[in-house]
Order: C-alpha cells, then structure tokens, then sequence
C-alpha cells in the first residue's frame, strides 16, 4: 500500500529491496551449501569405493608374494595376479575420479579441511603406487620361479623319453651277423648311442642343480628322490650301452681273428700244394734223384700232419 507520507514510502521500499537482497543472498547460500554437502557426499562416495578397491587388491595378493609350492601354485598364484592387473584400469577410474573429487572440495573447503583431504588423497596415490609395486613384484618372482619348474619339467620329461628310447632299442638285442662288415656296422650304432648318452650328462647336471633349487621352495615333493631315479636309470642304461659297444668289439675282433687265421691257412694249403706238385713228378734220371723226391714229400707230409 501507498502511503501519503514519502517518508514512510521510501522506508518501505528500503526494507523490501534489503529483504529481496537478504532473500536472494539466502538463495546463494543455500546453493553453495547444497553444492558444498554434495561435493562432499561425492567425494566421500568416491573415496571409499577407491579404498574398498585397494583394499581388496591387498587382500587378494597378500599371499601371492609367495615363491613356495609345486608348479600348479604358482601358476595359480600367478593367475590370481594377472586378474589383479586386468582391474588396474578399473582401480585407475577410482583413483582419478577421488583425486578430482577432492580437488573440487578442496576449492570449497577450510585451509585444515583442504589439509585433510589432501593428506586422504595423498594416501590413496601411496597406496596406489604400493599396489602396482606389488604386481610387478609379484609377477616377476612368480614367473622366474615358473620358469624354473618349467625348465625342471622339460628336461625331466626330456630326459625319461630319451631314456625310454635307448632302453627300447637295448632290449631289441642284436640280429647275428656273419659279415665282418655288418657287424662293425652294428659296432658304430651302439658307439653313437654310447656317445649321444654320454652327451646327456650336462643335461643331468642341469635337472640336479634344478631340482636342489626347487626342492627347498617345495618340500612336499620329494625332487630329488625323483632325479635319483632318473640318474640310477641312466647309470644302468649307460652300463648296458657299454657292455653291448664290448660285446661287439670283441666279436668283430674274434671274426677279423678268425678271417686272419683263415687266409693264413689258406695261403699255407696253396703254397703246400704248390710243393707237393714240384714233388709228384715221375721224369727222373736216376734212382737217387727219385729218392730225393721221395724224402722230401715225406717231409711235406709230415709237415702237413
């Protein structure tokens, strides 16, 4: 309503424009507040789901830093990391996502509560730094340590198949030959089997330090029991090889004696022949001479008996 009085006019108008000014300073207020308590409702939010990330990666690879244990443990161990390192770009989304809802309370905010939360973001950078730290830990021991067994695996698996083929050729035993030829032919086969053997005693050398290495990360298998018995199969294979490469020198030895012994033989029957003819001729001049001949095929024939 008008007045009559100007005064009281103006007073009125004063007092609606300050309460439009004091409404309108509330409304900013209240907005600043809203944004205010939001901003902190987000980054609140956003912290814990950071932390509940980091803190069940923690829990998930609190066991793998762990070298011990069989082949299949550490593959498990190392399976459980790579899952671990496909949600670091998950764990990243966290990370940023709290680093910028800090940011923006933090324009908002007190000088302690700035300090607060950037002491909180702070902490969540170092724990995200630690995580990666660990996986790339982690991962490296695990896969040498897995390298190892498979290098254990291999050569042990290598070796018994090897093993199992010299074995299968010894028991086949050898075909009788009576070629001097074919029987150094069957020498040279077993003297290379010999020396391809005897080539596989760095390998054995290799399995054992392997199994030294292994067998203290993982007492429940006994490894060098195992290596034990692949080593006593290899000394017996080795010794049958040996005794075959023997056994076959010796017989190409007895035939190359024996092939001597028959040329020789040979070589003296033609020759005493040869002799016995010079002797078995009847043109004689003289009684003597035929008697000279006689001597002399007697001497030939005793030399024969």
């Amino acid at each position: 309503q008008r007045s009559a009085d100007p005064s009281v006019s103006t007073n009125l108008m004063q007092l609606v424009t300050r309460y439009q000014l004091l409404q309108s300073t509330a409304k900013e207020s209240s907005k600043r507040h809203e944004d205010y308590v939001r901003e902190q409702v987000q980054y609140r939010q956003a912290r814990e789901a950071c932390e509940g990330w980091l803190h069940h990666t923690q829990d998930t690879l609190s066991g793998c830093g762990d070298t011990t244990g069989d082949m299949a443990t550490i593959m498990d161990r190392l399976d459980t990391v790579k899952q671990v390192t496909v949600s670091l770009d998950d764990g990243l989304h966290h990370v940023n996502r709290t680093c910028e809802a800090g940011q923006r309370l933090c324009a908002r905010t007190t000088p302690e509560g700035r300090v607060a939360v950037e002491g909180e973001i702070g902490d969540i950078r170092g724990q995200w730094d630690s995580r990666n730290t660990d996986i790339h830990t982690h991962s490296s021991q695990l896969q040498a340590q897995l390298a190892t067994w498979q290098q254990y695996t291999d050569k042990n698996t290598a070796l018994s198949a090897y093993l199992a083929e010299v074995e299968a050729e010894l028991n086949q035993g050898v075909e009788a030959k009576a070629e001097l030829m074919e029987k150094k032919a069957q020498l040279e086969k077993f003297k290379s089997l010999l020396s391809a053997l005897l080539s596989r005693e760095p390998q054995l050398s290799q399995l054992d330090q392997l199994a030294t290495t292994l067998d203290d990360s993982c007492p429940d298998r006994d490894l060098h029991q195992a290596y034990s018995d692949l080593h006593h199969r290899y000394v017996k294979v080795k010794e049958a090889t040996q005794s075959r490469v023997l056994e076959l020198e010796q017989s190409c030895e007895s035939q190359r004696a024996y092939r001597e012994a028959l040329q020789d033989c040979e070589k003296w029957i033609l020759q005493a022949s040869y002799r016995l003819m010079a002797h078995n001729t009847l043109n004689v001049s003289s009684p003597e001479l035929t008697q000279q001949h006689i001597d002399k095929h007697q001497a030939l024939t005793t030399e024969i008996d």
